[in-house]
Parts: structure tokens; sequence; C-alpha cells
């Protein structure tokens, strides 16, 4: 099977899947809760200590970065209270960023010296990919169904979609490494996400079944449960991203030798929309 046909039919399944999730109040209520738990993570505690070890243009862009997911908790919240939250809807749930977090020692605290925060910021990128073609997925669902909810979902991946580059850009300039190293690590990080991503969705994919999807007929939940059960022996979960937005923002370090620590900003200025 060509992998053009692999991806077209990948995407048709995940619209099915998606047309039947946001029918249904409580598997949309629980898939919100799993966003609101993505934003509510806990990482503030990297872009504070990166902050503080940057010059002072790429550190404001840092505390955008901040700003920016800080308003997000406020966006899920929003939904949540619109979905009616329910604590009972609360459980069975696996945190991503979470479990990214623990199983490489708790990058994400925000600490260590300048290079491993680097690499916890290129962990970040990794994340914010995933996150931009989840929400992608999502909108296109709520478009014309839920319109207060899409919109919301728009602005939280119009937001992450602009992080991705930023990522990158702060990374390198906190490793100081050589382009090939920062390209090297900038994989490593990608598939290890990859492999994490496959058992935390295996997770959540049982736990929106479990919720009910009551649109969905008993041939069709038990393909996704097949599905979810299949998932656990595949090697990893590449990010899709069928009409290359998130491809498109992939950063390229420059040629150059890079500056004296903290004056790079002339170097990004202008890649970093």
């Amino acid at each position: 099977m060509s992998t053009s046909l692999v991806r077209a039919l990948s995407r048709r399944l995940n619209d099915r899947f998606t047309h039947q999730l946001v029918a249904d109040d409580d598997a949309l209520l629980v898939l919100f809760r799993m966003l609101a738990d993505a934003e509510e993570n806990g990482e503030a505690q990297v872009f504070d200590a990166v902050a503080d070890r940057l010059g002072p243009k790429l550190a404001a862009l840092v505390r955008r970065h901040a700003d920016d997911e800080r308003r997000h908790i406020g966006l899920t919240r929003r939904a949540l209270r619109l979905l009616h939250d329910r604590p009972e809807l609360r459980d069975g749930r696996a945190n991503l960023v979470e479990v990214v977090d623990t199983h490489m020692g708790g990058m994400l605290r925000g600490e260590g010296t300048d290079a491993e925060l680097g690499r916890a910021y290129l962990l970040l990128y990794a994340l914010e990919r995933r996150m931009v073609a989840q929400l992608t997925q999502l909108e296109r669902g709520l478009q014309g169904r839920r319109p207060v909810l899409a919109a919301i979902v728009a602005e939280i991946r119009d937001d992450e979609l602009k992080h991705i580059r930023w990522c990158q850009v702060v990374a390198w300039e906190l490793m100081g490494a050589d382009e090939a190293s920062f390209r090297a690590t900038r994989d490593e990080m990608v598939a290890l996400e990859a492999r994490v991503y496959l058992g935390v969705t295996r997770q959540n994919l049982t736990a929106l079944l479990d919720v009910g999807l009551r649109g969905m007929s008993f041939v069709e939940r038990g393909f996704w449960r097949l599905a979810a059960w299949t998932m656990g022996r595949l090697p990893s979960l590449p990010v899709p991203d069928p009409d290359g937005i998130i491809a498109a923002r992939t950063w390229e370090p420059p040629a150059a030798r890079r500056p004296a620590h903290g004056s790079a900003w002339s170097m990004y200025a202008g890649q970093v929309s």
C-alpha cells in the first residue's frame, strides 16, 4: 500500500472518529479535560529558568510563550464550563506532557545547565507539534457544529503553531551546539515523543470509548478498541501533518558562527513569527 494511500485512509478514519466524538457531549468533555490537563502541566518552571539565562529580547519571547500558555488554561476552563464539566468524567486519562517528562527524568522542572534546558525546550518543541496536529483535527470536527468551541481550539492551535518555531530558536541559543548536534537532539526529542505518545493515546482512546460515544455503532466501537490495542504494538506514532503546516515551522539554525551569548537576536529577528 502506498504512503499516500495510507495517509489518506488515516485522515479519513480520523475524520470519522472526530465526527462521532464531537457529537457526544460526554466524550467531548473528556477530550477537553485532556486538553486542559495538557495546558496545566507545570511547565512554567522551564519558562522561568530559561528566561533568566537569555538576552532581553529572547527572554521576552519566552515570557510571551509563558503568557500564551497561561491564557490557554483560561480558554480550556471556559470550554469545560460550556460543556458543564463533571468530576466523574475525569478518571482514566493519561497526560502526555507528564508521561514524557517522567520518562526523561523530570526534564521540565527547569533545572540543569543551559544545554540541558535547551534539550528541555526541544522536548517542548516535540510536544507542541503534537498539540498542533491534535487541535487541527479537533477544530475541523467542531467547525459548523460547535462554533464557540471551534474558535477556542483555533486560538490555542494558532499560538502553538508559533511556539513550534520559538522553541527551536530558544533551544539553539541555549545549547550552544553545532548545527548537526542541534538537529540530532531535535530529532531525538521528536522520536521520543512519538514512542511515548503511543501508550498515552491507547489509554486515552480507551477512556473515550468507555464514556460512551453514543452515536457509534457496536461495530465501530469494536474497531476503535482494536485500534487502541494495535497501537500498543507499534514502534511509534509520528505526528500527522497532511497539510504541511507543522513542517513549515521547522527552523534551521544559521550557518554563520553564533555571536556571544545573549546577543543573538539579530540572527533570529524575522524568523520567530
